[in-house]
């Protein structure tokens, strides 16, 4: 029974120091057993040290992971953000567009009422100076005058818009 614990517990161990021996050798002034004790000495300590840096190993691992995800989870609500934001700049834009086809409907209404008002008047004087060549024919001329620059200026207005 003692044989089977010692094979388990220093077995690996001696088997580890006599390859190490062998493997890498001595001096000549170096005593095998003297070797043997200090690995065995040493063993303890080292062990420790390669089970903290896997502990370390495994803690900057956990680390890295924990990063990746997180990184993931701002792509995702950047790439959320992003849509939501292109969604409301093309609601606004088209928002906008309506808005100026709105008030260009209505610069081309007010455009036809003034036509008609006009036309109107034209029809008014013309019904009420029939063959008057005096005073109210220039002022007839002059209303007409001022209507075709009414007319052409706006006219201008629509093909800068």
């Amino acid at each position: 029974m003692d044989s089977e614990y010692l094979k388990d517990t220093v077995g690996p161990i001696l088997s580890e120091a006599i390859g190490n021996m062998v493997l890498y050798g001595l001096s000549k002034n170096t005593d095998p057993i003297v070797y043997v004790a200090n690995y065995l000495l040493h063993h303890k300590v080292t062990e420790r040290v390669i089970k903290e840096d896997l502990d370390k190993e495994n803690e900057v691992k956990e680390m890295f992971d924990h990063y990746e995800k997180k990184m993931e989870n701002f792509n995702i609500i950047k790439k959320q953000n992003f849509e939501e934001l292109k969604i409301a700049t093309q609601k606004r834009l088209q928002k906008v567009e309506m808005d100026l086809q709105r008030e260009k409907e209505e610069l081309e209404n007010e455009k036809l009422k003034k036509a008609k008002e006009l036309e109107q008047q034209q029809q008014e004087e013309e019904g009420q100076g029939e063959g008057g060549t005096g005073e109210n024919g220039g002022d007839k001329q002059g209303i007409k005058e001022e209507e075709e620059e009414e007319e052409e200026e706006e006219e201008e207005e629509e093909e800068e818009e």
